[in-house]
């Protein structure tokens, strides 16, 4: 047996394997796809017959195993020079039951895989005409031009186009009959780089991927990458080359969209303002931008291929390369963690360093991207805040102690009120009372009125005491809060001050249920107030009118009010209202010691609460208060 081997190239594979299978089994002749070691991955119905085995059996059966003992290593030595061309020779083919039969061999390589090779076993004994033989390699030839998926076309040595495949049709717009005779390099945008490309083929065999663009018949342009590789004739001579065009238009774009992206992150890189380094998973600086270079206080040159260790604080390198080992080992995915850089000029500088490992396709640590945030002004900001609370304290520690003294000051003078000044009064109101009642016969007229005016002032000066008492015991008292019904409290003094005047016409309008969270003696003490500073002020009406109620007011507070068509006031003169001792009638025309206002301040603001006025003379006047609302239900 002999044979020859010739170079050649294959193009694309075909679009599966079911395009590959039809491919071997239309073959007339007896065929089989094989391994580049020799071995049938299929055979066609027509090897089978000449086998005289089924094409099932004839699978992962060795080549050299169909053939006499004498031929075998010739028929490997035929398949391993095969590897870029067709390789020819002849055998004695041994099939079961039949007798030994010559056959030719044609192993060629195959477009669609660089593994495999296609076989093809021709019985000697009945060689067909040289027509017949022509006509089977013509649609042998074409079939494999059209099993590729990318343009394939072959042409002559002058360039000139001997056949396309259909996917070459469609990429030029052109049918096989309008393109075949015509020069393949006038398609492309670039005739001469690929009259150049053709040229390099003769002559070296072979080309890779040159970047041409084909154009369609309607002038649209497809970027290609150009594969060609001359095939022989049985004597050795070139007969033409093999052209296949692979469409990277996708790959350029991609290509395009990858720029695009890279030039996107570079640009928010260097722009980002925050500092951003990147490390090594050892820790080594891969690179950084300039607000990282802003923050350490050095140029990117200076840091370039050091560790990260090298600019961070000796105090803090342990905690740091632990927590970095941490996410390089994949025991957590980031970390964020406050730490010190040391400047160029020795200073520290404190930053927030958060840091993301990124890895490969496999999982394995690539990339370790750290995000820096200059905390240092914060850093001085908080000392300093601590330096403010430090002195606050001590400044509060005095008022509170200040404060204490002034309280110790305020039970001595309410104790000194209460025992001290009512002695002296208890003696002027005893004593003129005795006068008054064992030596009013022996007075004129003006020592009576002496007497009785005497009298009366330390009646006064006793109400007044006790009022001061009790503003003093308003600004001590515990808070104690529960549920109040206002509503109930103003329709309880109501009644109150009916049965002191039963005589008097009035009208109460009281709004029901009317409820706050707050003391109970306290908040009684500022309706009675109120309430009896209406009565009080409206006594010289034909009809007192006197309303409560409630007004719109912020979330967790009620706002009431007590209105009356009393005497009113000058709202220039509202702010005297809840001073102490401070008075807009005289006490001829409505008595009182101007004490009471002041005491319902005080307890409306312990309440976190507060209370004002409005009024018109003649008219009457309206107080407002807040205090608390009544907390819902948990659940």
């Amino acid at each position: 047996m002999g044979g020859t081997a010739h170079a050649g190239t294959p193009t694309s594979p075909p679009a599966d394997d079911q395009a590959t299978y039809s491919i071997v089994e239309a073959i007339s002749d007896a065929a089989a796809r094989i391994s580049a070691a020799g071995v049938i991955v299929q055979a066609n119905t027509a090897l089978g017959r000449l086998a005289g085995r089924s094409p099932a059996e004839l699978a992962e059966t060795p080549l050299s195993d169909l053939v006499c003992e004498a031929d075998r290593d010739a028929v490997g030595r035929l398949v391993a020079a095969t590897a870029d061309g067709v390789s020819r020779g002849e055998a004695t083919l041994t099939a079961i039951g039949q007798p030994p039969l010559p056959v030719g061999l044609t192993v060629s390589a195959v477009p669609w895989a660089d593994s495999e090779r296609l076989v093809v076993v021709t019985d000697l004994t009945a060689e067909p005409s040289a027509q017949d033989k022509n006509s089977a390699i013509r649609a042998y030839s074409r079939s494999l031009l059209d099993a590729a998926v990318h343009p394939v076309a072959t042409i002559d040595p002058r360039g000139l186009i001997a056949d396309v495949s259909t996917a070459a049709e469609r990429s030029m717009g052109l049918s096989r009959a309008d393109v075949v005779g015509t020069e393949l390099a006038a398609y492309f945008a670039d005739a001469g780089r690929a009259r150049d490309a053709f040229a390099r083929t003769f002559d070296e065999d072979l080309v890779r991927n040159v970047a041409l663009d084909l154009r369609h018949a309607d002038g649209h342009l497809t970027p290609v990458l150009l594969t060609a590789s001359v095939f022989r004739g049985q004597a050795g001579e070139v007969l033409g080359a093999f052209c296949a065009l692979r469409d990277v238009t996708l790959v350029r774009e991609s290509a395009a969209v990858v720029r695009g992206s890279e030039e996107r992150l570079r640009v928010i890189f260097e722009n980002a303002p925050i500092g951003i380094d990147e490390l090594t998973p050892g820790g080594k600086i891969v690179r950084v931008n300039q607000h990282f270079c802003d923050i350490v206080g050095r140029r990117a040159e200076e840091l370039a291929d050091r560790q990260i260790d090298d600019i961070i604080h000796p105090d803090d390198r342990a905690a740091d390369r632990a927590s970095t080992d941490r996410l390089v080992a994949g025991q957590m995915p980031s970390y964020t963690a406050e730490k010190r850089f040391v400047g160029k000029d020795g200073a520290d500088i404190w930053a927030e360093v958060s840091r993301t490992l990124v890895t490969d396709d496999h999982g394995d640590p690539m990339l370790i991207v750290g995000a820096v945030r200059d905390i240092s002004a914060q850093r001085q900001a908080e000392a300093q805040v601590r330096a403010l609370n430090a002195d606050l304290e001590m400044r509060v520690e005095g008022r509170t102690a200040e404060l204490e003294r002034v309280n110790k000051n305020l039970e001595a003078f309410t104790y000194s009120v209460s025992h001290d000044l009512r002695a002296p009064l208890r003696a002027m109101s005893g004593f003129s009372e005795a006068l008054l009642e064992d030596y009013r016969d022996s007075l004129d007229e003006t020592a009576l009125g002496y007497a009785e005016r005497i009298q009366a002032a330390a009646e006064r000066m006793a109400h007044l005491i006790d009022d001061l008492l009790a503003l003093s015991r308003v600004s001590r008292a515990d808070i104690s809060h529960s549920r109040i019904d206002l509503s109930a409290e103003a329709a309880t003094i109501a009644d109150d001050l009916r049965r002191r005047e039963p005589e008097r016409r009035a009208r109460f309008e009281l709004q029901p249920g009317v409820e706050v969270s707050a003391d109970r003696p306290l908040i009684r003490a500022v309706m009675q107030n109120l309430m009896e500073n209406a009565w009080k002020f409206a006594s010289k009406r034909t009809e007192t009118e006197i309303e409560f109620g409630t007004a719109i007011a912020e979330a967790g507070l009620v706002c009431c009010f007590l209105r009356d068509n009393g005497a009113g006031f000058d709202e220039a003169y509202a702010s005297k209202l809840f001073q102490p001792f401070q008075r807009l009638h005289s006490e001829a025309e409505y008595p009182g010691t101007g004490i009471g206002l002041a005491s319902v301040q005080r307890i409306i603001e312990r309440h976190g609460g507060r209370v004002w006025a409005e009024g018109v003379v003649d008219l009457g006047a309206t107080f407002y208060f807040t205090l608390p609302a009544v907390a819902p239900p948990i659940g």
